[in-house]
């Protein structure tokens, strides 16, 4: 199994936590050994400047976990902006998705509520109301449709250019609906205007 590839954090604090272990071996080297000799003398100075070695070693460190760690928050920093660039796509999303969804259930009671006047001609008709009042109901009906497909046209048109694809289909379904509703709605008006005058 491959292992994750250290970051640069990681391996400047590795390099100074192993510095620093190196820095408290040569430490207490230093402080326990016997100054009995020449050459204990000798090793003692070597230690010593060994210590001084390590300690600029570790300063430089220091300043690596330092810059690391700069690298780090602002790594830190683009990902929280990423995410904040997100939220507001995310928001400005939903929000557009709802304005599209109010559009379409507007849409879909205005449809419904076309069946209320077509009732109304076809109790008038039944009723034997003259063809001139059953003409004008028609025509009323036929005004309603033409409009809600022409909506319903646009719906489908502004849902499919910012991708809602779902909103699009139904859009366009409700308007392939509407639309043979006005068909059977132009077939009744013809049939009418054919009828030799009452």
């Amino acid at each position: 199994m491959a292992t994750k590839r250290e970051g640069p954090l990681t391996l400047a604090a590795m390099a100074f936590e192993a510095e620093l272990a190196r820095y408290e071996e040569l430490c207490a080297e230093t402080a326990r050994a016997p100054l009995t000799s020449e050459k204990a003398l000798a090793r003692a100075k070597k230690q010593l400047e060994e210590s001084a070695d390590s300690q600029v070693r570790l300063s430089e460190h220091l300043k690596a976990v330092v810059v690391a760690m700069e690298g780090v928050r602002e790594k830190q920093e683009a990902c929280a902006q990423q995410v904040i660039t997100a939220a507001h796509r995310v928001q400005a999303r939903a929000e557009e998705h709802l304005a599209l969804i109010e559009r379409f259930s507007a849409l879909g009671l205005r449809a419904r509520d076309v069946n209320e006047p077509v009732a109304t001609v076809v109790a008038r008709k039944a009723q034997g109301a003259p063809k001139r009042e059953l003409l004008a109901g028609l025509r009323e009906v036929l005004a309603q449709t033409e409009a809600i497909v022409a909506d319903a046209e646009g719906l489908a048109r502004d849902a499919a250019s910012r991708e809602w694809t779902d909103i699009a289909r139904a859009a366009e379904s409700l308007k392939q609906q509407v639309q043979s509703a006005r068909n059977r709605v132009l077939l009744a008006e013809k049939s009418l205007t054919e009828q030799p005058p009452s």
